[in-house]
């Protein structure tokens, strides 16, 4: 197996964390990994720049950060091979999606290969600077009101003189350089479905990206199958063994490993799906009587009979 990575970008305060988060909760098959948890390792842990300020002055560069022990992590998961949680050292399992919380995103050349698909959640800095503020001072109870007073002032006073001008150049440097690039003043939930639908539609569509175990990884096009697409199953032939018999983009029927494919869960919550149909005048014109004489919209008529047609589940 090899895995598909979704980096996720903002300034502080921008979203990217709880976008990751959400993700990666409401998404099967998925893991999330966060730029910050690799701070604290004992080995390969992220390098910073000595002085932030001075990175600004000195032209910004993006490269100053190392990553040793996250790309080490994101080698191996494009390997199918298990890795480390850098928070707990617990086992991390290969999955077909990861969702990275990389700030840096492809400015920083040892990051920018790893990365498939680069999002930009794009937030107004006063609305940032807010999120920080409420986050960092008031997240917890009871405040020491001195301190935390003495804490917001020195982080404003930086931002006048420097901070300010790093996260513009997040702007000039991270941002043109994503896929996709989001209103960061979006609730979490719309951000996350924005992306997915991303993922779903565009960015791995006829792209293979599930290997199994001991499979030589192959960058190969399917012209035949579409990720995220449903399909029909035909019925099984002998000697088939545990492979699926699949009707796919050819509309034949071919075998499958049965471990490309999920049960397709109906979920009424998901958004609908428009599709149009072109027809001769009198065809429609006959679609119409029949739902005037229903009492249905066209529309209804339509569902109506592709469910009777399809058998679909209730």
């Amino acid at each position: 197996m090899t895995c598909f990575i979704v980096g996720v970008s903002s300034p502080s305060g921008g979203g990217k964390t709880a976008v990751v988060q959400r993700l990666a909760a409401t998404t099967p098959h998925s893991v999330a990994l966060y730029f910050d948890e690799y701070d604290d390792l004992a080995e390969g842990a992220n390098i910073h720049p000595a002085s932030l300020r001075q990175r600004i002055l000195d032209g910004a560069d993006y490269n100053v950060w190392q990553m040793p022990g996250l790309i080490r992590d994101l080698e191996r998961l494009k390997r199918g091979q298990d890795i480390r949680s850098p928070s707990d050292g617990t086992a991390i399992a290969p999955q077909p999606l990861v969702f990275l919380d990389a700030a840096l995103g492809r400015a920083n050349a040892a990051l920018c290969p790893y990365l498939d698909l680069m999002v930009y959640i794009d937030t107004p800095l006063d609305v940032a600077m807010a999120r920080r503020i409420q986050r960092d001072y008031f997240g917890s109870y009871p405040i020491d009101v001195q301190a935390t007073l003495q804490q917001i002032n020195a982080m404003t006073l930086a931002y006048l003189e420097w901070a300010r001008q790093a996260y513009l150049e997040m702007d000039r440097q991270v941002k043109p350089q994503c896929d996709l690039v989001l209103d960061g003043c979006l609730p979490v939930d719309v951000l996350a479905r924005q992306i997915l639908a991303e993922i779903e539609e565009s960015c791995i569509n006829n792209k293979r990206f599930l290997f199994f175990k001991n499979e030589t990884i192959r960058d190969e096009e399917l012209s035949r199958l579409i990720v995220g697409h449903v399909y029909k199953v035909a019925p099984p032939e002998a000697n088939d063994g545990d492979d699926l018999r699949i009707i796919d983009e050819s509309g034949e029927d071919y075998l499958y490993p049965a471990g490309y494919f999920e049960p397709l869960i109906v979920d009424a919550n998901r958004h609908n799906k428009t599709i149009s149909t072109h027809l001769p005048e009198w065809l429609y014109g006959i679609l119409y009587a029949e739902a005037v004489a229903a009492d249905k919209s066209v529309s209804a008529l339509m569902r109506e009979w592709l469910e009777e047609r399809l058998d679909l589940p209730a």
